[in-house]
């Protein structure tokens, strides 16, 4: 599998059941699930999924440097330098995704048959670097072949474990600059310990054998190849795999000082080069998060699941109080609302019918400003005395002191005149401190009143929007018209000189 996510040979897409690409390896049929390819960061991943047993594999390609010159600088460049330096995976998020994705395929599948599949993961190189970190996240299975060690990465992932199986040459650059997550299993070939040997290593305990760790590397690149566990090789010819030759894992016993020196040097001068390039602000996370510890296996997932779920409920609570807010006269409006519900005699109008009636549409008073009669000529401005003319005394707005009904030129007008209509027999005393009410609460206009009603000895007026609503006693003593033209003035200047107060603390901060 991981070295099949090499390949190009499928189109980026989830396959739908019956168009899945077959695969075949050693025998074994698989079938392609989806393939998957980010052009941005660089990532490409492969779902995979035995005939046989349903299990479902996710393979996460490595380094393609061997595809196109795009290949080096995304993962060899940025990826590769991004974990050796900054001490992240640009692709990580990416190969999250990828294996959520498979693992929710292993849950429909369980739906479907009664028995869910177990989602492993593997890759080689980068692509074991992003297994071994899938397989933390989600506390899975995987193998991997020359992976790159996450457990230098700044994810809080523990060296060691039992989760993860890290196949890695003896002579191998990638997988000797990083500890791993899981278990390391070495192979060596007799041209690695050649090599090894030339280069000043010596298979003994002294530490100071004139050896030379960049010659080492620079001589077995060919470790690094994913044809060594293979049964062929780069040309595709008959080879043997180190997964199946006892001699590879016996030559890599018997010679284990000399490459557990190789190994070290190379994680040594791995850490002094992040230790050198990261940045204060970088070091100083790294020593917080050396101080909280590692995050044991499975948790990252958990916690996402976990806020997931309390953004699922915190969307539950939201949409619970706009139904609320939308069956508010629901909840409130007594049995008897339309057998007799009645505005009470106390602050009733003599000549207003007891009973409520239903609500009639609202229309604008006959009422407009007075005609200027006097004629003008074209380009005539008025005089001092003309401008200074005021309107009939019987047109005019009167002072306070003057109101005894609600002036109809006042911009709060058409709402008193449709609540007047949604509570007929109501004092025009009570009704001006229902539209003041009104007012305070964020209804100001008839086109934002929902619902007027009565209950018990109070008047409840409900907004369209949610939380606009205003209520006032019956049984209280209304104050006078006047009164209420004071206080809806000063709640209208208090609401304007609101937003320019604010300004004016913005610009003396």
């Amino acid at each position: 599998m991981a070295e099949d996510s090499y390949s190009n040979r499928y189109p980026a897409r989830a396959f739908r059941p019956g168009d899945e690409p077959p695969f075949k390896y050693e025998g074994v049929q698989f079938k392609v699930l989806e393939h998957y390819t980010n052009r941005v960061t660089g990532y490409q991943g492969t779902i995979y999924q035995r005939k046989d047993s349903g299990e479902i594999i996710v393979a996460h390609r490595g380094t393609e440097g061997d595809k196109k010159w795009e290949g080096w600088i995304k993962d060899g460049a940025i990826t590769d330098g991004a974990m050796a330096t900054s001490r992240i995976n640009p692709q990580a998020d990416d190969a999250v995704a990828l294996t959520q994705r498979a693992l929710q395929r292993a849950t429909e599948h369980g739906i479907r048959t009664g028995q869910t599949p177990e989602v492993t993961v593997t890759g080689h190189s980068l692509g074991g670097a992003l297994a071994q970190y899938t397989a933390h996240y989600f506390g899975l299975k995987g193998e991997t072949f020359n992976a790159y060690g996450v457990a230098s990465l700044g994810y809080r992932i523990s060296e060691g474990g039992n989760n993860v199986l890290n196949h890695v040459m003896a002579a191998d650059s990638v997988s000797a600059a990083s500890p791993h997550y899981g278990q390391v299993r070495i192979y060596a070939t007799l041209r690695e310990i050649a090599k090894l040997h030339a280069a000043g290593y010596a298979n003994d305990g002294n530490e100071l054998d004139p050896r030379s760790p960049l010659a080492a590397a620079a001589a077995t690149l060919g470790s690094h190849s994913m044809h060594n566990f293979l049964n062929v090789d780069g040309e595709k010819r008959s080879d043997k795999s180190v997964l199946t030759d006892p001699a590879a894992r016996q030559l890599a016993e018997t010679f284990d000082p000399m490459i557990d020196k190789f190994r070290s040097d190379l994680k040594l001068g791995r850490a002094v080069v992040t230790a050198t390039v990261r940045d204060p602000l970088g070091r100083l996370q790294d020593g917080i998060d050396h101080i909280r510890g590692p995050v044991s296996p499975g948790e990252p997932a958990a916690r996402d699941a976990d806020l997931a779920r309390q953004r699922d409920e915190q969307a539950l609570r939201v949409a619970e109080s706009w139904e609320r807010a939308r069956n508010f006269n629901r909840t409130r409006r007594p049995s008897a609302w339309n057998q007799g519900a009645e505005v009470p005699a106390s602050i009733r109008r003599p000549d207003a019918s007891t009973q409520l009636e239903s609500p009639r549409p609202y229309a604008l008073p006959d009422f407009s400003p007075p005609v200027q009669t006097s004629p003008r000529t074209r380009g005539h401005r008025g005089g001092h005395q003309e401008q200074a003319e005021e309107f009939p005394q019987e047109t005019r707005r009167p002072s306070n002191d003057q109101v005894r009904n609600f002036p109809v030129d006042h911009p709060g007008y058409p709402l008193y005149v449709a609540l007047d209509g949604r509570l007929p027999g109501l004092s025009k005393e009570k009704l001006a401190e229902v539209t003041l009410a009104a007012h305070e609460g964020r209804i100001t206009s008839p086109a934002q009143v929902k619902d007027v009603i009565i209950h018990n000895d109070r008047v409840w007026v409900e907004g369209r929007m949610p939380g606009d609503r205003a209520h006032v006693s019956l049984s209280a003593p209304a104050p006078s018209v006047a009164e209420v033209m004071q206080d809806m003035e000063a709640f209208g200047s208090r609401h304007a000189r609101g937003p320019v107060e604010a300004q004016v603390q913005r610009q003396s901060i």
